[in-house]
């Protein structure tokens, strides 16, 4: 473990939530891609989200594109100026021409909107668009940032782009299947159902969460319905002794894990014990 960096990543934390523009930027704050990183490599969380070792304005194509299609989507042609503007030093080349992946957006969008169903529910009485929430849940605060809401309807839609067709199945090392959907890859249960607590506890409205999903390599769409409510409430029972974890962690009561197969952990390594084989092949044997 490298303490001068690790200390300074932690002061960041302890000095408390400093709400960013972009909610993958924030520190300070717990957010449920966070959970997944610390859940992954509680060292390394640690160190990303505080941003200690990266400039503020490190760029990243792929949130960009999503940013930019969801302005497209929910706010027309004049949501997609105004975010192009925001990205305006990353999206075009030395030749002054934009880059492939910005027209790529309108393309996304184009398949969302020509499907009437999609266009009504996302431009409807009581429509709301890329509203923050910052609340307190397990002891923590978090920020979540909803990219439509509808309190009328009782919707919440997070739009999603895969390159993943929707009949793909991605292998799984640790159950040695390959039943996975991009929806269980990026662990979007636990995402629908932090947002939906967090509608919860700021509006005091149950709503059902849903996913629109554009698959990049076909230009399909689909929206998906998260029914399963026990499933929901299953994944923040299984969150609450994660977030104890994190409060230890972050308190500076307890050190944090190394994954040590991270790029934080290999470059910090300082390994200088047996691994016990029982423990280290385990995941192949469940």
């Amino acid at each position: 473990m490298n303490h001068e960096t690790y200390d300074k990543a932690l002061t960041v934390w302890q000095e408390g939530p400093d709400v960013k523009e972009d909610y993958h930027s924030s520190t300070g704050l717990i957010s449920n891609s966070f959970v997944g990183n610390f859940i992954k490599c509680e060292y390394s969380a640690v160190i990303e989200y505080s941003r200690v070792l990266k400039p503020k304005d490190e760029f990243k194509e792929c949130f960009a594109v999503g940013h930019i299609t969801e302005a497209y989507v929910f706010e027309g042609q004049p949501g997609f100026i105004k975010m192009t503007e925001r990205y305006k030093e990353n999206i075009y080349q030395k030749n002054g021409n934009l880059y492939k992946w910005v027209a790529d957006c309108k393309v996304y969008g184009d398949a969302i909107i020509k499907k009437k169903a999609f266009r009504d529910l996302l431009r409807s009485e009581g429509s709301q668009y890329h509203k923050t929430y910052l609340f307190s849940m397990f002891g923590l605060d978090w920020k979540a940032e909803i990219d439509y809401l509808n309190l009328i309807k009782r919707a919440e839609v997070d739009l999603k782009t895969t390159r993943s067709e929707f009949s793909n199945r991605s292998w799984n090392p640790k159950a040695r299947l390959k039943n996975f959907t991009f929806i269980d890859e990026w662990n979007y249960h636990r995402q629908r159902a932090v947002y939906q607590k967090a509608i919860k506890i700021i509006d005091d409205v149950d709503v059902k969460p849903h996913i629109l999903a554009v698959c990049k390599s076909n230009n399909s769409v689909r929206l998906f319905e998260f029914d399963d409510q026990s499933r929901l409430d299953y994944e923040l029972k299984q969150l609450e002794p994660v977030a104890d974890r994190i409060k230890k962690v972050l308190s500076g009561e307890e050190s944090p894990e190394m994954c040590e197969e991270c790029e934080h952990c290999v470059r910090d390594e300082k390994i200088d014990y047996a691994i016990s084989v029982s423990t280290y092949c385990a995941p192949f044997i469940n």
